[in-house]
């Protein structure tokens, strides 16, 4: 908590402050610096947690439907620009049969993933990294070219981590997935703690899988772990909100009232500059008399209510609010820096409605006030209200008729690309297209940098061709 805290202020101002169009570039260059330390020290801190949970046997599985292409991809993404820092090939390669969409534990899945991918990235100097997956076996049926048209049934995933780095010598691949045990290579990074394989080993472990490693030093490493996923619909799917930057509040809506609680000023101070600063009205209380206090007073829509305050802590304030008359009507969330399900649990059972954990970003502010107010945005670059309205920004409208201008055996190979969200080989067939076809080298291009591999599919598929003909 008393870790967490302080960082709590010190990413979200830094967030706050990069949004400001008066900077430099030195500037910018500054916050990012600031941000990126920032993130890296919380990363740090919550490996420490992490493996502290499981040594108590606190770490469960919270498993739920997802895009596995959209979390895969994503993850490409993130990773990018570090690899082309170092001049490195990212390589994301996924088997044609496998499956949309399945039900995994996506945060510990995508927290094993970064942990394998970012070792791969930091110990390789020339050459690539490439995620492959693939569906290694189906538990009903050993036939697998279309295991994506059986909701509900389990497969199992292999997942390789490849890259041309280093290697690992014989004596370190014993050892590595210890705790707070480094390589000599991992010794001589200036960061890490040792705790990422360790942590990796044991997600992957709760999820029923193992992993393993294969080296050669001067070569490079694999690290190989299989996971058992039960295939899901797209129904199943939460539908994902837009997450750029909010800019303002969309027109036409109720006047918000927002309530922040905390005893630490400069908590205070932060999420007030982040939630005036897109117009909503604000007040503030440094404890929990206070909160109940101003909530009699001023009768907010929603409360952020810090859990560890003195006079009257969170819990206690919530549980006030509530047993007043119309105290059920405000929504309350819980701010903690405490980073622990048992503390989700109290704020619960105390009456709050969720629960937000320090350091928090800014857009999970917005999201639980879209969540529980309806309240509606507008985002910088675009004109996209928050609950699920179309994106309004200028886009590219192509039609099936509109690729005929290219031979069939083209429009077969963007077909498989888009199926193996190849972004990549999409490109280098957009560069086969003739000049004078702007319009489908837009269209194409915009579809591939937003990841609608669907939509290309769809667009080259046979039947939509033949009857747009």
């Amino acid at each position: 908590h008393e870790l967490r805290t302080p960082l709590n202020v010190i990413l979200g101002f830094a967030q706050v402050m990069s949004f400001d169009e008066r900077l430099t570039a030195e500037q910018r260059e500054n916050l990012g610096l600031i941000r990126r330390s920032g993130d890296h020290l919380l990363s740090l801190i919550n490996d420490v947690l992490d493996l502290s949970k499981i040594e108590a046997g606190h770490i469960t599985l919270n498993e739920d439907s997802v895009d596995l292409i959209d979390l895969l991809q994503s993850l490409k993404e993130m990773l990018r620009q570090r690899a082309e820092t170092k001049g490195l090939g990212l390589y994301l390669e996924l088997a044609s049969n496998l499956p949309r969409y399945g039900t995994i534990d996506a945060n510990k899945l995508r927290q094993v993933l970064i942990n394998l991918l970012g070792n791969a990235i930091k110990f390789t100097t020339q050459g690539h990294v490439t995620l492959r997956v693939t569906v290694k076996e189906r538990r009903n049926d050993s036939h697998l070219s279309i295991a994506s048209q059986f909701p509900n049934e389990v497969i199992v995933l292999q997942f390789e981590v490849v890259d041309t780095g280093i290697g690992i010598a014989d004596d370190d691949l014993e050892q590595i997935f210890s705790a707070f045990v480094q390589t000599q290579a991992g010794r001589t990074s200036p960061d890490g703690t040792g705790l990422g394989l360790t942590i990796s080993r044991k997600f992957v472990q709760i999820m029923g899988g193992e992993i393993t490693v294969q080296s050669t030093v001067g070569q490079g490493s694999t690290f190989v772990f299989s996971l058992p996923v039960t295939v899901a619909r797209s129904a199943d799917v939460p539908v994902a909100a837009f997450t750029g930057r909010v800019s303002r509040l969309a027109p036409n809506q109720p006047v918000y009232r927002i309530l922040v609680v905390d005893d630490q000023p400069e908590n205070r101070i932060l999420l007030v500059r982040i939630l005036t600063q897109i117009g909503l009205e604000v007040r503030e209380a440094s404890n929990g008399q206070e909160a109940v206090a101003q909530w009699q007073q001023w009768h907010p829509h929603l409360i952020y209510m810090d859990v560890r305050m003195p006079l009257l802590n969170g819990y206690e304030a919530t549980q006030q609010i509530r047993a007043t008359p119309g105290g059920e009507v405000p929504v309350i969330i819980a701010l903690t820096a405490q980073a622990s399900r048992g503390d989700r649990t109290l704020a619960l059972a105390a009456g709050c409605n969720d629960y937000l954990t320090k350091p928090f970003q800014e857009e999970a502010l917005f999201r639980k006030m879209a969540e529980y107010l309806g309240v509606k945005y507008v985002y910088a670059n675009s004109e996209v209200a928050a609950s699920g309205e179309e994106l309004l920004n200028p886009s590219i409208n192509l039609q099936a008729s509109d690729l005929l201008a290219m031979p069939p055996i083209w429009i077969t190979a963007l077909r498989q690309a888009a199926r193996l969200c190849d972004d990549s080989a999409i490109e280098q067939l957009i560069q086969q297209i003739p000049a004078e076809q702007e319009f489908l080298i837009q269209g194409l291009r915009q579809l591939a940098q937003n990841y609608s591999f669907k939509q290309i599919v769809v667009l080259t598929s046979p039947e939509t061709s033949n009857d747009h003909a």
